[in-house]
């Protein structure tokens, strides 16, 4: 399976349990992925907490981009993308610090 907005390969293993997961609490797959990918980076130590910001502060950053840049399409389409992955879990988990 490839989780193409995140560009990654994952095992067909990891790719039922993902589907699994996505069943029981209707989330993207994508963005079970990206969940466990950062709680295993922080419990790792090669993200700190405290370098990421929430959810609804990334909307915030989004809707900016987009106010400023939304009449280019390729820009629109990223963040059309990052507000898909982003809106599921914005207001309840952290996400790496990367403004859009």
């Amino acid at each position: 399976m490839s989780i193409d907005i995140l560009k990654v390969n994952i095992s067909a293993e990891e790719a039922e349990e993902l589907r699994l997961q996505s069943a029981l609490t209707t989330l993207p797959e994508d963005g079970i992925y990206l969940l466990n990918v950062i709680d295993e980076a922080v419990s790792r130590g090669t993200v700190d907490k405290n370098d990421m910001i929430s959810g609804q502060d990334m909307l915030i950053a989004i809707a900016e981009k987009l106010e400023n840049e939304g009449h280019n399409p390729a820009v629109r389409a990223e963040l059309v993308n990052k507000l898909r992955l982003t809106s599921y879990y914005a207001t309840t988990r952290l996400v790496p610090v990367e403004i859009p």
